[in-house]
């Protein structure tokens, strides 16, 4: 059965919906929003908002965090407290470091890594503390960037760890935490790094503002139970290459991978070549125990992109995966961005993928428009993920027109249940490039069965660009937090959508 969530519905829609049930306040920072993440900074069970952002422009940019306070009845609208992250700050994340029951941020330098530890107040403490010392690769920052960046990992055997990037350049080092703020160095981990090497030499035609660049790219990582052990293990993907270390009963990792394979989705020429891009994911699309693997090839201009999806289910009894995949889905057109991701709530994961083919008809319209009518193909795993979809959601998005597989925008969010009633509502994106008549648009669309949504709140902004759930504490029905780091109007504002409830009804 195939059901569209269509732009023609939603525009006959607009004048009935009004505010609905989503509360909008504004938070401001004097700044470009670089990120936007929750914590409960004091134990209390309510969740403040740490807004990091950048203040100026380089060679004078500095980063800063703001915090901003949960409250039962909302959100503060004022920060109670706005701190200016060391300069040797090369990037961050937010999770409890010391084990207290209280959020922090911690902070990756050359050094090592540091944290500003929650307080019982909500606030912050100024002064870092150093969690792990040690000889990083993050040695320089960038004069304009301090991105969020994952450090802290649940560790199998409970506790938690901090992995980090160390020297030498290469492998990737494990510290588990041994309580009240201490870790200790558990495994080296020696994951597929790829090294990139460009120098002005190779032509010299070109202005190069270098002798060399070197460029080091550690793999991506996720926790997933491969083997049905009841373990998380370590997933690491560098292109078609997977890498998994398995969780050992005593709460560690080996130092050498259990699993490593090349899967061979990249010819020798593609190895070498710009525009080619393999990202691999995992999840359980059989409700097995055992995590899959999902492989997703783009290759290709606007002119003739082209998209190669590979499936492999894991074998029982800890064999690794089946030689041969168990869905191929080969296609013209854009095709990147594709998760698995359970839409039903039925314990399986499903295969979300966008699929638009291309010609010299939509070519036109993007260089008309800078947008794209993007639709999503959902093909639900309850009965084996098959070739067709199941259903589709219609979309679209922005078009980055120096880099063809980029799209801006709020990318369907299908996990999460807006009004309560146990089933997975859909958050769709509608992009109007944010100019003019044509702002864009997000619309919340709640689910009476797989693939039949009925909209029942929607907003228009000036662009869209980063849209995340928000629950200010536990129990309470999920929110949204809008940002907009490009957006020059609105680069400082973080919009806080707060779930009041009184949904209508669906049928």
């Amino acid at each position: 059965m195939i059901v569209w969530a269509s732009w023609s519905l939603v525009c006959l829609m607009v004048a009935a919906l009004g505010s609905g049930p989503m509360q909008k306040e504004i938070l401001r920072v004097p700044g470009r929003v670089v990120h936007v993440a929750d914590g409960d900074l004091d134990g209390d069970g309510l969740r403040e908002l740490l807004v990091f952002w950048r203040q100026g422009l380089p060679p004078r940019s500095r980063a800063r965090l703001s915090v901003f306070p949960a409250r039962a009845e909302g959100q503060g609208s004022k920060p109670v407290q706005v701190i200016s992250l060391p300069e040797s700050t090369v990037a961050f994340d937010v999770g409890d470091g010391d084990g207290d029951g209280r959020a922090d941020v911690l902070l990756l330098a050359a050094d090592g890594v540091w944290s500003l530890s929650g307080q019982v107040d909500g606030k912050l403490r100024t002064e870092p503390k150093a969690l792990v010392k040690v000889m990083t690769v993050a040695a320089f920052p960038h004069e304009d960037r301090c991105p969020p960046m994952r450090l802290l990992i649940p560790l199998p055997g409970g506790g938690q760890g901090l992995l980090v990037p160390t020297v030498p350049i290469g492998p990737m080092t494990l510290y588990a935490h041994r309580g009240r703020g201490v870790y200790e160095m558990a495994q080296v981990l020696r994951v597929p790094l790829r090294a990139n090497l460009y120098t002005a030499e190779e032509d010299r035609r070109a202005v190069r503002d270098f002798s060399a660049s070197f460029r080091f790219s550690y793999p991506r990582f996720q926790l997933a139970d491969q083997d049905g052990d009841g373990r998380q293990d370590l997933w690491f993907f560098r292109e078609d290459v997977v890498a998994i270390f398995r969780a050992r009963k005593n709460g560690g990792y080996p130092g050498e991978p259990d699993i490593y394979r090349a899967f061979g989705l990249l010819t020798g020429k593609e190895r070498v070549k710009h525009g080619v891009y393999v990202r691999g994911q995992a999840g359980d699309v059989n409700g097995d125990g055992r995590a899959d693997l999902l492989l997703n090839k783009n290759r290709g201009g606007i002119a003739n992109m082209r998209s190669s999806l590979r499936l492999f289910l894991s074998r029982s009894g800890g064999g690794g995966f089946e030689e041969k995949p168990a869905l191929v889905l080969d296609t013209d057109g854009y095709g990147a961005s594709v998760k698995l991701v359970d839409v039903n709530g039925d314990g399986k994961d499903d295969l979300l993928r966008p699929a638009v083919e291309m010609g010299v008809m939509v070519i036109s319209r993007i260089l008309l428009s800078g947008k794209l009518d993007v639709p999503f193909l959902v093909h639900l795993s309850k009965d084996g993920l098959k070739q067709r979809e199941d259903f589709r959601l219609e979309t679209s998005l922005g078009v980055n027109l120096h880099s063809a597989q980029e799209m801006s925008g709020s990318y369907p969010m299908l996990d999460q249940d807006f009004n309560g009633d146990g089933r997975r509502d859909a958050l769709l994106g509608y992009s109007g490039q944010g100019s003019g008549k044509q702002p864009d648009r997000i619309a919340i669309l709640l689910s009476s069965r797989d693939g039949v949504y009925q909209e029942a709140w929607g907003l228009n902004l000036s662009a869209t660009r980063f849209v995340q759930p928000y629950r200010p504490k536990a129990g309470v029905p999920t929110g949204l937090v809008i940002y907009f780091p490009m957006v020059e109007g609105q680069r400082g504002d973080v919009w806080v959508l707060t779930n009041r409830g009184g949904w209508p009804s669906v049928n």
